[in-house]
Order: C-alpha cells, then sequence, then structure tokens
C-alpha cells in the first residue's frame, strides 16, 4: 500500500516535468479517490508513525506520503508560477532578442507551456481558480496588440525603429511557426509587411516628384536603411530600390545622371550612401568604371615590376610579348564588334576554335608542349573579347559620360599575367633556365634526366588579391583548357560563391559550347561528381545488397578527357577539414523487414545490451534473409544502433518547426544527421507528442 502511495507521487512528478496532462489527470483522479484525508489515510499514517516509533529504518515506504489536498496544492501553485513566469517574461526578451535558433526554441518551449495551461484549465476538479490559467492566452494576446501599437507609431523610422520592428516581425513570424496564438500574430505579421510597403511607397512616390538629387538621395538612404536594420524584408526593400533606381535611369535617359547620384551618394558621411552604390545593379556600370580607372593607372611595366615568385625564375620579356599579342588581339576584336544591338559573337567562336584546331586530351596522353601553349595567348583574346561583349550593355547605357569606354567590362594585366603563370605559358623559357642552374651547380646527372623529357602542364599556385578578380580570373582559365580538351573542375569551400560565378559565367561557356566539360561546384560537390561517373554509386550499392530492377542505377559514359582541378581561395583547401581527409558517401538501405528491426530494438532498448540478444529475434532472422549474404554489415549496423540507442539524449539536438535540428553558428541546421542518434531521437520526440505522424515516417525512410 505504501509503495502504491509513493507511485502515485512519482507519477506526478513526471506527468508535471513531462507537461503531460492526460497522465496528470488520472494521477490526480485516482489519488483523489484514495488520498484523501478519511479513515483509511489516517490507518496508513499511523502505521507510518508506528515503525518510526519501533526505530524501523526509514527507507521508501516511512517517507512522508502526500496527501490528495496537499498535491491538489502543489498543482494549483506549480500553474500559477508557470502562468505567471511566462506572463512577467512576455514575447520580447533576452531570449527572443538573441538569435534565430534562440527565438524558436523558447517559443517552442512557450507553445508546450501554454497548451499545457490549455488542457489543465478545462478540467472540472482538482483547480482552485481554472478561469485565471484560461486567461494566460489572453494576457498574451494583449501584448501582441501592445507592441503592434508601437509599430504603428513609428514616424521617424530611424535605425533604432527599423531594428524594433525587425525584431517584434520576426517573434511573431517565430510565435506562428511554433503554432502559438497563430490566428492573431498572423494577422499582425500581415500587418506588418502593409506597413512597411506603403512606407517604401511613399518614399518612392516622393522621390519622383523631384528627380534633383538633393530630394532623392535622402529617400534613398531611408529606404536603404530599411534593407540594413529590417532583415526580414531586406530582399524586398532591396528590390524596390533597384525598380526605382531603374525608374530613375530611364527618367533621366542619358548614363550621367546615374553617375552624378553616384558621385554624391559616395559623399555620404554615414556610409549608406556608399553601400547603395556597391550593392546596386543600377551603378554596377559605375563601379565597373571606377575600377578600370585604377588598374589601367597600372599597365604591363608596372605588373611585371611588382610580380613575384618562389624559387622561379621570371621572364618578363616574354611575358610581356605574350601579353601585347592577347591584349592587341582583344582590343582590335572589341572595337570591331561592339554594337548594341546583336554583336557577332558566333563568328569569334568560330575563329577561336579555328585558330586552336582539334586537340584531344586523354588522361594518359596530356599535349601541352610549346605548340599548344603558344596558342593560349590569341585564345584568351577571343573569350575576353566574347565576355565583353556579352556584357555591354554598361557601354551602351553611359551614353554621354566621358570616359564611356571604362564602362566595359575588361581584363585588366594582372588578371592576364596570372593566366599565363598559372598555365605555364613561359614554360619553355623556365626549363631552359633551370637547366642552365643545373649545370651552373655542376650537377652533370641532370643531363640524363633532363634529356628527352617534355615540358608538360605543371600545377602552379597564383595569388590574386581580394576584388581583383579572382572569378573571371578561374572563368577564363577553365573555359581555355575545356577548349583545348581538357575536363576542368573549379572547386570552392562555398557552394554559395560557386553557383553564383558558375551562373555569372555561364553565357561564356555556353558561346564556346565547354559547358558540359566546366564544372563548378564544393570540394564535395566534385567529389561526388567523379565517383559517380559511371552512375549513381549510392544506388549501385544498395542494388549490390538488395538487388531491385527497379532501382538499378543507369550507367552513364566515364569522361574520357584528362582532369584538370582549379582551386579557388586555395588556403582553405588546406585547412584541416579538406586537405588529407576521406571523402565517404554512404547509401541508406530500404526494407519493411529493416524497420521492423529498428522498430524492436527501440521498443526492446532497455533490454538489449548486446549483439546476440538482437540475433536471437525473428526480426534479425528476417532481415539476415533479406540481406542474404550481407550478415556482417547488418551485425555493425545493429552496433551502432545499440549504442546509439543509449545516448541519443545527450547528443545536443533540438526540437522546432516539427523537425529535429542542430546548432550551426547563430542557427540551426536540419539537414545533419548524426548516426542512428538522429532516428532514435525522433523516436523519442514523437512519443512526447512533438513529432507527427508524417514526419516521423519520411525521417525513418531517410534510414532505412
Amino acid at each position: 500500500i505504501l509503495d502504491y502511495f509513493t507511485s502515485f507521487q512519482e507519477r506526478y512528478k513526471k506527468s508535471m516535468d513531462a507537461k503531460n496532462a492526460e497522465e496528470l489527470h488520472v494521477v490526480l483522479d485516482k489519488l483523489k479517490i484514495v488520498g484523501k484525508e478519511g479513515p483509511f489515510l489516517q490507518k496508513v499514517l499511523v502505521f507510518m508513525k508506528k515503525k518510526v516509533e519501533c526505530g524501523i529504518p526509514e527507507d521508501s515506504s516511512t517517507r512522508k506520503l502526500w496527501s490528495y489536498s496537499e498535491i491538489a496544492h502543489d498543482l494549483n501553485v506549480s500553474l500559477e508560477k508557470m502562468m505567471d513566469d511566462i506572463i512577467n517574461e512576455g514575447l520580447i526578451n533576452e531570449k527572443t532578442k538573441s538569435n534565430d535558433m534562440e527565438r524558436a526554441r523558447f517559443f517552442s518551449q512557450l507553445k508546450e507551456k501554454i497548451d499545457f495551461i490549455k488542457r489543465v484549465s478545462q478540467w472540472k476538479s482538482h483547480l482552485i481558480n481554472p478561469q485565471k490559467l484560461a486567461s494566460c492566452e489572453a494576457k498574451l494576446e494583449k501584448e501582441v496588440e501592445g507592441l503592434m501599437k508601437r509599430i504603428s507609431a513609428i514616424t521617424v523610422w530611424s535605425p533604432d525603429d527599423c531594428s524594433q520592428v525587425n525584431l517584434y516581425f520576426n517573434c511573431f513570424v517565430s510565435i506562428q511557426n511554433n503554432g502559438v496564438l497563430s490566428s492573431v500574430v498572423k494577422l499582425h505579421i500581415d500587418s506588418i509587411d502593409t506597413i512597411v510597403k506603403n512606407r517604401m511607397q511613399k518614399l518612392e512616390s516622393d522621390a519622383m516628384t523631384n528627380l534633383n538629387g538633393d530630394n532623392v538621395i535622402p529617400r534613398l538612404l531611408a529606404m536603404k536603411t530599411m534593407s540594413i536594420y529590417m532583415f526580414g524584408f531586406k530582399e524586398m526593400v532591396n528590390k524596390r530600390i533597384d525598380e526605382f533606381l531603374n525608374t530613375y535611369k530611364r527618367q533621366r535617359k542619358d548614363g550621367t545622371g546615374i553617375a552624378m547620384l553616384a558621385l554624391k551618394l559616395e559623399k555620404d558621411s554615414s556610409g549608406i550612401g556608399e553601400m547603395i552604390v556597391a550593392e546596386h545593379n543600377a551603378f554596377k556600370g559605375y563601379n565597373v568604371a571606377l575600377f578600370n580607372s585604377k588598374t589601367m593607372s597600372h599597365g604591363i611595366d608596372y605588373v611585371l615590376e611588382k610580380i613575384g615568385a618562389i624559387d622561379d625564375q621570371i621572364d618578363t620579356y616574354d611575358l610581356k610579348e605574350k601579353f601585347n599579342k592577347c591584349n592587341d588581339l582583344y582590343r582590335r576584336l572589341t572595337k570591331e564588334n561592339l554594337q548594341e544591338y546583336e554583336p557577332n559573337i558566333t563568328l569569334l567562336v568560330n575563329n577561336a576554335k579555328m585558330s586552336i584546331g582539334k586537340i584531344g586530351q586523354k588522361p594518359d596522353n596530356v599535349k601541352w608542349d610549346a605548340n599548344t601553349r603558344n596558342k593560349v595567348p590569341e585564345l584568351m583574346a577571343y573569350i575576353f573579347a566574347v565576355w565583353t561583349l556579352q556584357n555591354a550593355h554598361f557601354f551602351f547605357d553611359a551614353k554621354g559620360v566621358q570616359g564611356q569606354d571604362l564602362y566595359l567590362l575588361q581584363p585588366h594585366v594582372a588578371q592576364i599575367i596570372a593566366i599565363f603563370r598559372m598555365l605555364g605559358i613561359d614554360e619553355n623559357k623556365r626549363v631552359l633556365y633551370s637547366f642552365q642552374k643545373k649545370i651552373d651547380e655542376n650537377k652533370p646527372q641532370f643531363f640524363s634526366n633532363w634529356t628527352g623529357s617534355k615540358p608538360g602542364l605543371v600545377s602552379n599556385l597564383v595569388q590574386i588579391g581580394t576584388g581583383e578578380g579572382k572569378s573571371i580570373t578561374l572563368a577564363v582559365a577553365s573555359c581555355v583548357l575545356a577548349l583545348l580538351g581538357f575536363d576542368v573542375s573549379c572547386a570552392s569551400y562555398s557552394e554559395y560563391l560557386s553557383s553564383r560565378d558558375f551562373k555569372s559565367f555561364e553565357s561564356l561557356f555556353n558561346a564556346f559550347g565547354v559547358v558540359d566539360h566546366i564544372h563548378y561546384g564544393t570540394f564535395n560537390k566534385l567529389c561526388e561528381h567523379i565517383i559517380s561517373e559511371g552512375g549513381d554509386v549510392r544506388k549501385l550499392v544498395e542494388n549490390l545488397i538488395i538487388p531491385d530492377d527497379e532501382k538499378k542505377s543507369i550507367e552513364t559514359p566515364r569522361v574520357t578527357r584528362a582532369r584538370v582541378l582549379l582551386i579557388d581561395e586555395v588556403d582553405v583547401f588546406f585547412n584541416k577539414e579538406f586537405y588529407g581527409s576521406c571523402y565517404s558517401p554512404a547509401a541508406t538501405l530500404r526494407h519493411v523487414a529493416i524497420t521492423k528491426l529498428i522498430d524492436y530494438i527501440w521498443e526492446h532498448r532497455k533490454s538489449l545490451s548486446r549483439l546476440n540478444d538482437v540475433k536471437r529475434s525473428q526480426e534479425y532472422e528476417q532481415c539476415c534473409k533479406v540481406l542474404n549474404r550481407w550478415n556482417a554489415l547488418l551485425d555493425e549496423a545493429i552496433k551502432d544502433m545499440l549504442s546509439d540507442v543509449r545516448t541519443f539524449k545527450s547528443h545536443g539536438y533540438q526540437v522546432s518547426n516539427n523537425k529535429i535540428g542542430y546548432k550551426e553558428q547563430d542557427s540551426i541546421c536540419y539537414n545533419v544527421r548524426y548516426g542512428y542518434k538522429t532516428l532514435f531521437a525522433y523516436y523519442h520526440e514523437y512519443e512526447q507528442r512533438k513529432i507527427s505522424d508524417e514526419k516521423r515516417e519520411v525521417i525513418e525512410g531517410d534510414y532505412r
């Protein structure tokens, strides 16, 4: 009997901690019957007292037992404290101001508390003041209304005002995503969106009334302030700024207006004007002109004077000669074909291909002799000319502007020399220099090593400063190599930067017909591309272990070209996360027998400690039949499952938006998996009713 009473106390505490209203209600209902003050409870208490008087050691049976009234009192006190904490903490606090991850965690926990209070407040018994509990949501709704009044009262839209609007908006969105006060905040999210758009509309209208710079610039600065301090609206505001600037350009008809506007914006002391000029496409031509005016002051002689190399002799005369050949041809081609409508790019491409002839590069037979290298300067001139003509709209937009030629996207000396050095265009001279050096060092054995050898395409590292045009340097180098018969991979650490650069030069690659031989991507993506050349390696492995003709991977022809790897930000490549590391793709096996085995391990996790415990199950036998001769693979997977099912709670995950995520800097990443730990975390959270049936089925499918 005493253990029976004790179990009620434990169940009560667990139900309160887990905020399980249904279980809590069952406990209280039963305790109300057996734990209500009366003869039965008095007899139990007398018995406990006599045990103490008789000197019987205190154990679990002699601990103080709570009566129903005591537990009911504790319940009401705890609920009132929970409600008071919710109201006092409010919706805007240090946690919701912190970052997206902390904000999502706070509102996820708030949702759990509110739902618990809401369910409990509907009870007809056990509660002293259910009406007070029922008012919790109403008080939060009142706080939301107060926040909206503050937004509506804003007139100045200073940086602090914009930051405040951004915070409230982000909180409302997070509240809605976590299912708290959804119907209320949805209306206010829409209201904030309307308020911001109306503000933008007014600024645009005021600016259009007078296109004089003194009238336009304050409005532009106000728009950009909203973009900077209201991240949730940044994309929309920047788009509206672009639209306004395009309208401004059309109204001014020539290119002088936008150039003068840029000059005035750059004088803004807050720095916001410079941001507008740097970030918006309407000023891209102006920025191109600025860049060209700076780089043109540094000619070939300046670059060759400043260029340096480690343990190498640079033949500046040869580089200058090849540069002049490339530059002169580029200038002539650009001048002859610079026309506003339909420049004859096809003719340039055909002439470029004719200049090099047909060159095949095989993995075991790379042709990179002097004859091939000597074709590079002329080929580069054609490629740069096509690139310039494809982007000539800046030039035509700048009609009437002094120095209109500066508005052409064009290569500068350092970029051309960088490609020459990267591709070893002065290779012959360097080999002869090395040959002479060996002779001078009295090393006759060099003769036998060098005789008959042919300088080939060797690895080179070129350093180009930030903002000096690494993207175009890599793009043109890729295009040159692809036209000369290579399959080129251009690797970067950033998926975003890699995709951006490829899109920027995709039209150039398409023009020369080499887009299929140039691959931009992260190191992982390029590894994936290479290992899956003969077919999807994951599907091939899956079909090998569990044959299925319907899922059989279609074999694809392998690349027969010799490969070249170009690396952007090479210092990142030598980071410990990349250099020397293995890329290990994983295949996922899916079968109903595997599903049942994982379910079995989860359901019996407390009693299963060793592999042999699992082997005695029917689920294991069924998996063995499905996997046929791959029992060893199954056994290793089970060992991992047994380990992860015991430790999954401690691996630092978070539940929000019906998903399990992991902290990554100041945000939450949802596409990371930590072995079977993540899977069992989904099992656990599903049982806690924090994950839906549909989501669990999707996630489990990813593991089976």
